[in-house]
């Protein structure tokens, strides 16, 4: 008896490491995407530096005005992703960087980590179009999507200079929105190797799913926020969105929800305009001098 009971424990075992190695690799891993060219308009020149030991490749765009932007692509994304939101800037032609965030498209690296490593590769970047262009951080913005949004939330604590942040769908908590989207997928027994799957992921990729939290990141946060979301985001909840805006109540953060997509960040491409101008009257409230 005493050894079929050990056989039972060291079968479930085997199982929960199996099942948590299975879905911590779901968490931080996903085969890159291909980059494609630019498109010949935006004589994109490439640009690169290293990061963490790690080569981040990316593009650079050259402005004719004293102002920069650093566009953050999403999960699976590469920096090609970001260009649709480079139209509601189109008219304070800033330069621009668009990177492959690790493990992304043509940069190096394996683990993603939700913005808690990448932030830092961020800070390199934005580091790099300083030092090219000559701008001081209030002279730039950064412009995240999705899992872009949230590195770029996270790097606010370090970057209290900068002229503005645009976190577009980003998360609050890489634990709660994990959760939500494994039981989508998987459903709710997906939960009994949700812990065993985030320790193996940390391990693994050298972090801690706790510490991918956006909505900490803006607690004492100076820098103006721009969050928008669709309310009925069903990758990503709105309920995230809120939570981030209900962090500080005291910081200059604005929430403006989008409705009529159903969709994860997609209010740039189908809402062009309300999304243009919600940028545009953003940066005349809280960054009036950015661009001018």
């Amino acid at each position: 008896m005493a050894k079929f009971l050990l056989a039972v424990v060291v079968i479930g075992l085997v199982g929960v490491v199996g099942g948590g190695w299975y879905f911590s690799n779901e968490l931080i891993t996903q085969e890159p995407a291909t980059v494609p060219a630019p498109p010949p308009e935006l004589d994109a020149r490439p640009m690169s530096f290293v990061s963490d030991g790690l080569e981040i490749r990316g593009w650079y765009v050259e402005g004719g005005n004293d102002c920069g932007l650093l566009f953050l692509h999403g999960r699976g994304g590469t920096r090609a992703q970001p260009l649709p939101w480079r139209v509601p800037f189109e008219g304070l032609d800033c330069h621009h960087v668009l990177i492959d965030a690790r493990a992304h498209g043509e940069s190096e690296g394996t683990f993603h980590t939700y913005g808690v490593h990448e932030r830092h590769d961020a800070a390199v970047a934005l580091d790099w179009l300083a030092r090219r262009t000559g701008l001081g951080e209030d002279r730039l913005g950064v412009v995240g999507v999705s899992y872009g949004a949230a590195t770029a939330l996270q790097m606010l604590p370090d970057h209290q200079d900068l002229a503005f942040v645009l976190a577009d769908s980003s998360f609050s908590s890489l634990r709660e929105v994990a959760r939500f989207q494994a039981v989508e997928q998987f459903d709710d027994w997906v939960l009994t190797l949700f812990e065993p799957a985030a320790i193996i992921a940390g391990l693994r990729a050298g972090f801690d799913i706790d510490d991918a939290a956006p909505e900490r990141s803006v607690v004492g946060n100076e820098v103006p926020v721009l969050v928008v979301h669709d309310v009925d985001d069903p990758y990503t909840p709105f309920e995230q969105a809120r939570a981030i805006d209900a962090a500080d109540p005291d910081d200059p953060l604005v929430l403006v929800p989008f409705e009529g997509d159903a969709d994860h960040h997609q209010m740039v491409l189908t809402q062009t305009q309300r999304y243009t101008r919600v940028v545009a009257d953003f940066l005349a409230e809280f960054a009036p001098e950015f661009g001018a």
